[in-house]
């Protein structure tokens, strides 16, 4: 699949994503201008790599944590808190939830140009966190659930969702 627009080209294959473009500027040189293009080539493969994560104190807070909160994504679980109902979800995942700069688009009403923002995760290829494959050790001796239970940073409503995950 080819898009174009000026100065721009982009092809997609099944394994690649590769735009072409041109930047063009201007250039002094002894009090003259003189118009510079600049061609560049970005270049990304779209196949994903698996991604291990590997977790000293697997155990720990930290690491079960780490662990409910993935599988708690996964399986796109909904519990009970205080506050009310709560949905997994990636916000303050930089990967997941962040988005930047990527252009301008003119506003059909007023003619004026707006600035596009979109998610970091549309733009380059990455893994997704839900699947991670995680191991990992710890010097104690629990499962990941009485883990869970144990550190007490986890709402008891969704670490029973977890219970059969987490053993």
């Amino acid at each position: 699949m080819e898009n174009q627009h000026p100065g721009i080209t982009r092809e997609d294959s099944a394994t690649h994503i590769e735009v072409n473009y041109a930047n063009r500027f201007t250039m002094f040189e002894n009090g003259a201008p003189k118009t510079v293009v600049q061609n560049k080539v970005l270049k990304t493969s779209k196949v994903v790599p698996k991604l291990g994560v590997m977790l000293v104190g697997l155990g720990g807070n930290n690491g079960s944590t780490f662990v409910a909160g993935l599988i708690a994504n996964r399986k796109k679980l909904t519990w009970e808190t205080r506050q009310g109902p709560q949905t997994a979800n990636f916000f303050g995942s930089f990967t997941q939830s962040a988005t930047t700069h990527a252009g301008f688009r003119q506003n059909e009403d007023n003619g004026q140009f707006e600035d596009v923002f979109l998610p970091i995760k549309e733009l380059v290829p990455m893994v997704a966190p839900v699947d991670f494959d995680v191991s990992g050790w710890d010097i104690s001796s629990l499962n990941l659930y009485e883990s869970c239970k144990r550190s007490r940073v986890l709402e008891p409503t969704l670490i029973q969702q977890l219970k059969e995950d987490l053993e």
